[in-house]
């Protein structure tokens, strides 16, 4: 990991890549998946289909507990607040996240040298996947955007993928710790991103931007 990049963005799975980036000052604008937790094959539904639709109408979107999800494409949404909030606020919601698609296409347009940083702890079953999807989405975003400039690192504890080779030049991080160790512990992922380099620091953003 000694290449220096300009931007960092989080793929998820959860949002702790983001808050760890934010803890680092590596962080200084807000993209789609930052605040959310999804399955990897809405992360590539939503590239192959240039973000068409991220935020379903209301009427496909479930309470769930405190939150809102959509189950069918397997996202939750954890911090835009509960379901009866979203039904008062559905515009601005919406007008939040095609922001932040904005942001995260703008960058990739910009020539700016990307990470991409995905985490799977494989703590649910229905997050298991082969890990072809990644060199899938590599292909994806060189195909689509034509500036790009970046490389994807992908950190997981699968035993199943211990020895996994990729066709693109991913950084892959197996590591050998439980799943709800890898879920839920920032300082871990800290000690992990602490060793990325960045060209600029930036100031700590809010969650809400």
């Amino acid at each position: 990991m000694n290449d220096v990049y300009d931007k960092f963005v989080s793929l998820g799975e959860n949002c702790s890549i983001s808050r760890v980036l934010n803890n680092l000052n590596y962080r200084n604008a807000s993209y789609p998946f930052d605040w959310n937790t999804t399955h990897f094959n809405f992360i590539l539904d939503m590239f192959r289909h240039d973000f068409n639709v991220f935020l379903e109408p209301i009427d496909k979107l479930e309470k769930f507990g405190n939150i809102f999800r959509n189950s069918k494409k397997n996202i939750y949404f954890y911090h835009d607040g509960n379901y009866d909030n979203l039904k008062k606020n559905y515009e601005g919601i919406n007008e939040k996240y095609n922001r932040r698609i904005t942001n995260l296409k703008n960058l990739i347009n910009s020539g700016e040298k990307i990470l991409f940083i995905r985490k799977d702890s494989f703590i649910h079953n229905s997050y298991e996947y082969n890990l072809r999807k990644i060199d899938v989405l590599y292909n994806i975003i060189k195909r689509k955007y034509k500036k790009n400039n970046f490389n994807i690192l992908f950190i997981t504890n699968s035993e199943k993928y211990r020895n996994y080779k990729f066709k693109n030049p991913i950084i892959y991080l197996n590591v050998k710790v439980n799943s709800k160790y890898l879920y839920s512990n920032n300082k871990y992922i800290e000690e992990i991103l602490s060793k990325l380099k960045i060209r600029k620091k930036f100031n700590s953003i809010p969650l809400k931007k």
